[in-house]
C-alpha cells in the first residue's frame, strides 16, 4: 500500500465512503524536518513507530539553513563593524575595518557548518538507524506527494 493511499482516500470514493485499512505502512507522517518537525519524528522514533519525514530542500529546517543562525551569524558580523565605526565614543581615537562581503558571508556558511553536527538529526542519527523512521526527499500538500528525484533515503 502506498504513502498516498493510508493518507487519502481515492478521488473515486466519497468523503465518508473511505474504509480503514487493516495495516498502515506509517503510524505518523512528517512533513517537513524543522526544529518541531524533527522533535516529532524523533520522539516517535523513540517509541517504535514507523514514521515517515518529507522534506523539500536541506535538513535541519529554515531556522539553521537560512533564517535564525544565518541572520544572527550576519548581525554579528555587522556589530562588530558598527562599533569600529564608533570607536571614539568606546575611548579609542580611531578604528578602522575592511571587509569583503563574500568572506563576509562564508563565515555565515562556517558557522551553519559548525552548528549542523549538533542537530538533533545529527545526533539522533544512530537512533533512528535502530528504527523505522524513512526520510523522503519531495513536497508535500495535503493529498499530493511529489518525489523529485524519485529517491527515498533511510538515515
Amino acid at each position: 500500500m502506498g504513502l498516498l493511499t493510508t493518507v487519502k482516500p481515492p478521488a473515486s470514493q466519497g468523503r465518508y465512503d473511505w474504509v480503514k485499512p487493516k495495516t498502515f505502512d506509517n503510524n505518523i507522517i512528517v512533513i517537513g524536518d524543522g526544529s518541531a518537525s524533527l522533535v516529532t519524528a524523533y520522539i516517535a522514533a523513540a517509541v517504535k513507530a514507523k514514521v515517515t519525514l518529507i522534506e523539500k530542500h536541506r535538513m535541519a529546517g529554515d531556522c539553521l539553513n537560512t533564517g535564525c543562525v544565518p541572520s544572527k551569524a550576519l548581525i554579528s558580523t555587522t556589530r562588530l563593524l558598527a562599533n569600529a565605526a564608533r570607536a571614539k565614543e568606546f575611548g579609542i581615537a580611531k578604528m578602522t575595518a575592511e571587509y569583503s562581503f563574500s568572506d563576509v558571508m562564508e563565515r555565515v556558511r562556517s558557522v551553519i557548518t559548525s552548528i549542523t553536527p549538533h542537530t538533533i538529526l545529527s545526533n539522533a542519527t544512530k537512533t533512528w538507524e535502530l528504527t523505522s523512521l524513512k526520510v523522503m526527499h519531495g513536497y508535500y500538500r495535503l493529498g499530493k506527494l511529489k518525489l523529485p528525484h524519485s529517491r527515498e533515503n533511510k538515515l
